[in-house]
């Protein structure tokens, strides 16, 4: 008899330590995606102000030497030196693939945009003269800015739990 007590013991303090684990990881908070950052918020949004200016100001004075690339050096060099410090900041932030990831889309389209300026003074054009090429650039660009401060601002909120980063 003392050795059925004695597995039934073993065995209710198994049963207890096993509740008492599954009690506490039912307690515990489990992030899937980093917290909000707010500097990343402000400077993402900075940037999305700073290359929309680009656009408005490129709209408004589409003349040479206004419009060209070599006018337009100090914007690019800004807007790199901006986007490499967001993805030196995001890049050091754990579960935060998903930012990063959209922040090196966001620093490829500005690298792209900067080649498309270069073409356009090849071809002895203003980039963005054509409004529908204007339109394109400028969409793709509010599209990226915007899915970047979405996740942000969901991580604010609280939202972006489930998101499998």
């Amino acid at each position: 008899m003392s050795s059925i007590s004695y597995a039934y013991r073993k065995r209710s303090i198994r049963v207890s330590m096993l509740a008492v684990l599954l009690a506490l990881t039912a307690c515990a908070e489990i992030s899937l995606i980093s917290d909000y950052d707010a500097a990343t918020d402000q400077q993402v949004t900075k940037l999305h102000r700073d290359v929309e200016t680009f656009f408005t100001v490129l709209e408004r004075n589409p003349t040479k030497p206004a419009c060209t690339r070599a006018s337009n050096d100090a914007f690019y060099a800004q807007a790199t030196t901006d986007i490499n410090l967001l993805i030196a900041r995001n890049e050091i932030r754990t579960k935060n693939d998903i930012t990063k990831k959209q922040l090196v889309v966001m620093k490829d389209s500005l690298e792209l945009l900067e080649g498309l300026h270069e073409v356009a003074d090849s071809e002895d054009r203003c980039l963005g003269l054509d409004s529908n090429e204007m339109q394109a650039l400028r969409g793709a660009f509010s599209t990226s800015f915007g899915a970047i401060l979405k996740l942000e601002l969901a991580k604010k909120r609280g939202e972006a739990e489930g998101s499998g980063n």
